[in-house]
């Protein structure tokens, strides 16, 4: 099951990384383990390199559902 729900933003940095931002579903087992967790959603960020752009340019939410 897919916790990504959506792509919020995408920019490049200064030195040509991308930085993708994700709402993320958090699982109901995970809620009580941590207090950052007691929400429903919440913002994942990555970094992308350049060869990881490339990479996953044609499915941008590969790399997230994987984490």
């Amino acid at each position: 099951m897919s916790y990504v729900r959506t792509l919020l933003s995408k920019h490049e940095s200064y030195n040509w990384e991308t930085v993708r931002r994700y709402q993320v579903e958090v699982p109901q087992s995970w809620r009580d383990i941590d207090p950052r967790f007691d929400t429903d959603l919440i913002t994942l960020e990555l970094w992308l390199s350049k060869g990881a752009k490339v990479y996953y340019n044609e499915t941008p939410y590969a790399l997230a559902e994987a984490i």
